[in-house]
């Protein structure tokens, strides 16, 4: 078993960044089974706070990192790369709605698949794909600033500063689906470009740096993490869009996710699969979504034991490894 290294060589992707993403997809898949099937599972329960604050912010971060690795650490942008990976990710979000379209007994007309493409709507548990489209956009378009920014605290700190703060505005009137994938809205569930962008930042920096263990950081996560629990108990924390102390608490938890992810590393049995799931995220993120249309339809109205719920997870992580597998072999 290969050990996390202090520093990963250029070019090279960080293994224990993986392994990260493979907890985290894990609970993702959790979430959407509990929230797809209608479940009443409260370890599953997606409003179970520190769970949901860290699977899409720690997903976001690791999207920056992994990102800065093969893309920003080059003296070349790899610019034809960056669009297929784009395309790719658009694909996956198209074809995770018109499933989720499809096994929802909806018309697909032409006029509804425009209306898809068009973004007219979104489409729960594939919207925050698209959040990765537009950062790589932004990626493809002015590259050097997320290099720039991240690489002098000078620049860092303050822009982090005045994206938190962005989360204060007031969000109430905005309706547009367009508008809400980059600044957040309280009708429309997307994951902001704008609120977000702090982890995915904090993920280029953390890269640059090879930041692993700090108690600095530690105890920044820490205050991050009791101010979230504080402002949740008082009724002052939102999700949609994310409010300031959402986006704060989950800078800490993210952070007590990468350090937990650097222990487990260290666990062999466990090593392996999950940093196969977080090297193979997209296909996961799709695969997963797909068998939960296609169940849900048949039993989000039935009332299920919990070795039902059980048994249903178990072979959803079964049938995604084993077509991984085919795919592969």
């Amino acid at each position: 078993t290969s050990l996390p290294p202090e520093t990963t060589p250029r070019g090279e992707r960080n293994q224990v960044i993986d392994l990260m993403k493979g907890l985290l997809i894990i609970g993702m898949v959790l979430s959407h089974v509990h929230s797809g099937l209608n479940l009443s599972v409260p370890w599953l329960d997606p409003r179970r706070g520190i769970p949901q604050l860290t699977i899409f912010s720690g997903l976001f971060f690791a999207f920056g990192y992994g990102t800065y690795k093969a893309y920003l650490e080059k003296t070349t942008i790899p610019y034809r790369r960056l669009v297929l990976n784009i395309i790719r990710i658009l694909l996956a979000y198209y074809l995770c709605v018109i499933a989720y379209e499809f096994f929802n007994d909806h018309v697909l007309s032409l006029k509804s698949l425009l209306s898809i493409v068009q973004l007219d709507f979104l489409v729960p548990y594939t919207e925050f794909l698209l959040a990765y489209v537009i950062i790589l956009i932004l990626v493809l378009i002015i590259p050097r600033i997320f290099n720039t920014v991240a690489r002098k605290d000078i620049l860092f700190w303050p822009v982090m500063g005045g994206l938190l703060i962005a989360s204060l505005f007031d969000y109430t009137q905005n309706t547009s689906v367009w508008l809400s994938l980059v600044i957040g809205s309280e009708t429309i569930t997307s994951y902001p470009v704008v609120q977000y962008l702090p982890l995915y930042l904090m993920g280029i920096y953390f890269a640059q740096r090879q930041i692993r263990f700090s108690w600095k950081f530690l105890a920044g996560a820490i205050l991050a993490i009791a101010g979230f629990l504080v402002f949740r108990g008082n009724g002052q924390v939102s999700r949609y869009p994310p409010s300031f102390f959402w986006i704060v608490g989950s800078m800490g938890a993210v952070y007590v996710c990468y350090l937990i992810s650097h222990l487990i590393f260290f666990i062999t049995p466990l090593q392996k699969p999950l940093v196969d799931i977080g090297r193979h995220a997209l296909y996961w993120m799709v695969m997963s979504d797909l068998f939960i249309f296609s169940i849900s339809t048949v039993l989000k109205n039935i009332p299920l034991p919990s070795y039902w719920v059980a048994g249903i997870i178990i072979g959803i992580f079964f049938c995604i490894a084993y077509l991984s597998f085919l795919a592969r072999k």
